[in-house]
C-alpha cells in the first residue's frame, strides 16, 4: 500500500523552477529571432537582386533590339504615358521582356516599384557604344521612390535626388529618388552588363575625389 502511494505521487514544478525555464526560453528566443529575421531579410535581398537581374537582361535585350540605344525614362502616348517600369497589369516599355510583372515590385514592397532607372541613360539617346566600361555603370538599383527615376552620382551628390542633403544618409524621407539601402542597410544594383551586386548605397559615393565609384562613361 505504500509502495502503491509512493509511485502516485507526483511533484509539481516550484515557482524558482518555472521562473528559470522561462528566463531559458526567453533567451533562446532573443537569440534566435534575429537570426530567423536575418534570414528572412537575406531570403528577400536573394529574390529582389533575382528581379533586377531579369529586368537588367530584359534590358539589354532591349538595348539590342532599338539600335543598341537605351530606352527613356517615358514614352507619350494618346492613351497616356507609358513608363519604362510600372506596376503589374499596366503596360511598360520592358513589358515584351518580362515574363512575369511580379518582378516590377521589391519583395520589400507592396505598392511600390522600388526599382530606379539611372538618370544618366533616361533621355532615350545613349548608345552602349559610349559607355567605356558598362560593369561599371549603374542601370537600375533599389530606390528609394516609385519615381521610375534614379539619380545617381554625378559631380554633385544633390543630383541624387530632391532634398538630399547627406549622401551618407539613407532615409527614405531623406530623398525622393535616390539608392535605399531597404536590404539591411544594403541596396542591390544592377549594371550595363547584366550583372547585379549588393552594396551600400554610400559605397557608390566617392567623397574625397567629388566622384562616383560606379559611373562608366
Amino acid at each position: 500500500m505504500k509502495l502503491a502511494r509512493l509511485v502516485g505521487t507526483r511533484r509539481g514544478f516550484t515557482l524558482i523552477e518555472l521562473l528559470v525555464v522561462i528566463a531559458i526560453i526567453a533567451i533562446l528566443a532573443a537569440i534566435l529571432f534575429p537570426v530567423f529575421a536575418r534570414a528572412r531579410e537575406n531570403a528577400r535581398k536573394s529574390n529582389c537582386q533575382s528581379n533586377l537581374k531579369q529586368l537588367a537582361l530584359g534590358a539589354l535585350q532591349y538595348v539590342q533590339d532599338y539600335d543598341e540605344t537605351f530606352f527613356p525614362r517615358q514614352i507619350p502616348y494618346p492613351s497616356g504615358t507609358v513608363y519604362w517600369i510600372d506596376a503589374p497589369g499596366k503596360t511598360s516599355l520592358l513589358d515584351p521582356y518580362m515574363k512575369n510583372g511580379q518582378i516590377s515590385y521589391c519583395p520589400n514592397l507592396k505598392t511600390q516599384t522600388g526599382y530606379g532607372y539611372n538618370a544618366n541613360l533616361i533621355g532615350g539617346t545613349t548608345a552602349m557604344a559610349k559607355i567605356q566600361t558598362p560593369a561599371d555603370m549603374i542601370l537600375f538599383e533599389d530606390d528609394t521612390w516609385s519615381g521610375k527615376t534614379a539619380y545617381v552620382p554625378s559631380q554633385t551628390w544633390a543630383n541624387w535626388g530632391a532634398n538630399f542633403a547627406d549622401p551618407i544618409n539613407t532615409t527614405p524621407a531623406a530623398a525622393t529618388t535616390c539608392p535605399y539601402g531597404r536590404h539591411m542597410d544594403m541596396a542591390n544594383f544592377a549594371f550595363c552588363d547584366g550583372h547585379v551586386k549588393a552594396l551600400k548605397p554610400i559605397v557608390v559615393w566617392n567623397n574625397g575625389s567629388d566622384k562616383p565609384y560606379y559611373n562608366g562613361f
